[in-house]
């Protein structure tokens, strides 16, 4: 077959769905906050939703004395590949991508992969007194995607006569837990360079309820001038319910030198 143009809507479909997936699981407690704030933590995150980010800041003198968190549910996508920016330049409304275009989409495929990863976080009612907080119910949902590069050679280019393009490197599993946690916290005497200090510990129980994903996988298609060879094996493996602990250690306080609220949180420091 000789090489082609994509259409602008063929080329959509598949790129949006890089878009639409997150580029890594890093912060699991993504919130509608976080992008606002970098991922920081910052001053502001006391109350019940300390145990996301450092459970610490219970124990600060600006933590309120009782408090309710509202449900809210927060999500992540992306990939390793295409920025949104890229595909709004590329793909403009009855634009045909040009071979130059088509090369350039898939020099961006530089690790010889696309993954697209992606969560979704849903938080049920928050509470906390002084300087302890319990969070009985937050869902989560991950799942992530690997692609062999040369499948999209073969979607944005057409395939090469006698070609082996193998199918051996794609990956996909996806799980979905709930966990249950209570953070503590405790004011220590500060050192001269702070005005206050506080440590604390979130305990975490996790309950999974799902997983799937793949196992071995591999495959190839030819394509000759007579025949098209083509195989393939899947290994599909699914698994229900598990159940394990966890616990995440902070610090924080006010430094005098910058005026300015400081923590470190020890994130997934124990689990089991």
């Amino acid at each position: 077959m000789n090489n082609y143009s994509v259409s602008i809507k063929s080329g959509t479909v598949i790129l949006l769905l890089l878009v639409l997936f997150g580029s890594s699981f890093s912060q699991s407690s993504t919130i509608e906050r976080s992008p606002g704030v970098c991922g920081a933590g910052g001053g502001e995150i006391w109350i019940g939703e300390a145990y996301r980010w450092n459970p610490a800041y219970l124990g600060l003198k600006s933590n309120p004395i009782w408090s309710i968190s509202l449900p809210s549910f927060g999500t992540s996508f992306g990939n390793n590949c295409f920025s949104p920016a890229y595909i709004g330049e590329t793909f403009v409304e009855g634009k045909q991508l040009s071979a130059s275009d088509t090369d350039d989409l898939l020099s961006r495929i530089k690790t010889g992969q696309v993954d697209l990863n992606g969560q979704v976080v849903a938080y049920g009612l928050g509470y906390s007194y002084e300087a302890f907080s319990f969070n009985p119910s937050v869902f989560h949902a991950l799942g992530s995607v690997s692609i062999p590069g040369e499948v999209f050679e073969l979607i944005f280019k057409g395939w090469e006569l006698d070609r082996h393009y193998s199918f051996k490197d794609v990956d996909m599993e996806a799980f979905t837990y709930w966990t249950t946690s209570f953070s503590f916290a405790k004011s220590l005497v500060p050192p001269q360079f702070l005005g206050e200090i506080s440590v604390g510990a979130t305990f975490r129980y996790i309950r999974g309820s799902e997983y799937f994903g793949l196992g071995r996988t591999s495959g190839y298609l030819q394509v000759t001038a007579d025949t098209v060879n083509t195989e393939g094996l899947i290994e599909f493996r699914d698994s229900g319910s598990g159940h394990g602990l966890g616990m995440d250690l902070g610090v924080a306080g006010w430094v005098n030198a910058i005026d300015a609220y400081a923590g470190l949180n020890f994130g997934n420091l124990v689990g089991g």
